[in-house]
């Protein structure tokens, strides 16, 4: 287009209006909304930009070219030479806070995963967006449970579990992949936490306690050296079943989330249900006493004031752990409270550092420690008190009456 030269005052006041057209109304198409609304200053614009194309290379101008083209090009030049911004600058301008947020987003999981900035986004789109899903069909319920409590599953979990109540600022995360030979296998995944110093002022420490972010690029490593990730899983290590962190996270992602509960034994919630070594039922004088085992089998839960009169999920859970992996009768109460003292004192054992210190300063300094010992101080006292009353001998279990805090709970 030629250049239009120096500017009428009808143009001046055509560009002015065009201006304010667009900041009251911002509608999408600002041309074809001004030329309705101010029709008078739109022909001015279109009369400016057809007087610079005179003789016949203005008559093809005429022709040819529509009104919100002419006034598209009028409107450039008469504003650069008014010297005004363009919309753009200023929208973005006024949005630069929407802007930072986004391109923080966008970025964010890239910064989460040095290892694989780039396959993270594929990662992500595989398992977080509703309309995407992952490629293959995730394992069935029955597969991924019996993995879950295989021997080898509970002997690593106690493991783990020890290692995570030492970790200092950070706690264990893990994935359940499927190899490409078609078989299970859960690998750790390190937090972002891990990478800070292990001596931190208390009030940071404190405000870093157990909030872990996971390094992902350990999960999108797994993700790309695996046939697929069939969950995603982390520990309790001072006991409680899944919080509601936990279950929000299994509706956002298409992973199903594990929570593996530390206690007299470990206790596995997969999707926020706690899971039963198999099928088992006893006696109603049984099922009523166990049921009082709520607030010790539950570490890390403050006790109810209601003691529950039949088994819950938990009781069951339990009852199956004793039937199918230590060949304990639940029909007899007797033998219950055996396997209960011997699983105080394997946890004794496995947590003896807890033990230096005096439960009581824990109630006073560290609540979640606190709580863990006394839900096994309660279960110890449960069968300690039982055997008693029945005349038994407890010198096999010694040990037992060393736990701090016992408590002789009725039957």
């Amino acid at each position: 287009m030629a250049t239009l030269g120096s500017l009428n005052p009808s143009v001046v006041r055509a560009t002015c209006a065009y201006c304010r057209h667009v900041h009251n109304y911002r509608r999408c198409d600002e041309v074809s909304s001004f030329l309705n609304a101010e029709p008078a200053a739109a022909e001015s614009l279109v009369a400016y930009y057809d007087s610079r194309y005179p003789g016949i290379n203005g008559i093809l101008h005429r022709a040819l070219v529509r009104s919100k083209t002419k006034i598209r090009h009028a409107l450039a030049e008469s504003r650069h030479q008014l010297g005004c911004e363009p919309q753009g600058a200023r929208w973005l301008r006024r949005h630069a806070g929407m802007i930072l947020l986004v391109v923080f987003v966008v970025l964010l999981p890239m910064a989460l995963s040095p290892t694989h900035p780039i396959a993270v986004y594929a990662y992500l789109a595989d398992y977080y967006l509703p309309f995407w899903g992952p490629a293959m069909s995730p394992a069935p319920d029955d597969e991924l449970r019996a993995f879950l409590l295989s021997e080898r599953q509970l002997e690593r979990y106690r493991t783990d579990l020890k290692e995570d109540v030492w970790a200092v600022n950070t706690g264990k995360l893990f994935t359940v992949v499927r190899r490409h030979d078609g078989t299970l296998e859960q690998r750790g995944v390190r937090t972002w936490n891990e990478f800070l110093p292990n001596r931190l002022p208390a009030y940071v420490a404190k405000r870093l306690d157990r909030k872990e972010i996971s390094f992902l690029g350990d999960v999108v490593d797994a993700y790309l050296h695996s046939e697929r990730i069939e969950a995603m899983g982390h520990y309790h290590s001072f006991g409680g079943p899944p919080s509601r962190g936990d279950q929000l996270a299994g509706h956002i992602t298409r992973l199903p989330e594990i929570v593996v509960s530390n206690g007299i034994y470990p206790m596995v919630y997969l999707k926020g249900s706690i899971l039963s070594f198999g099928p088992v039922t006893t006696r109603n004088e049984v099922s009523s006493l166990i049921a009082r085992l709520d607030e010790g089998l539950q570490s890390g839960v403050a006790p109810e004031t209601i003691i529950p009169r039949a088994a819950t999920d938990t009781t069951e859970s339990f009852l199956s752990y004793l039937r199918h992996r230590r060949g304990v009768d639940v029909e007899s109460l007797d033998e219950i409270r055996n396997a209960i003292l011997e699983l105080c004192s394997d946890f004794r054992g496995d947590f003896k550092g807890l033990y230096e210190t005096d439960i009581a300063i824990y109630e006073k300094e560290d609540r979640d420690v606190y709580q863990l010992l006394h839900s096994v101080s309660v279960l110890d006292g449960w069968a300690t008190y039982g055997l008693e009353r029945r005349g038994w001998t407890l010198v096999t279990y010694s040990e037992a009456s060393n736990a701090p805090g016992k408590t002789a709970k009725l039957d």
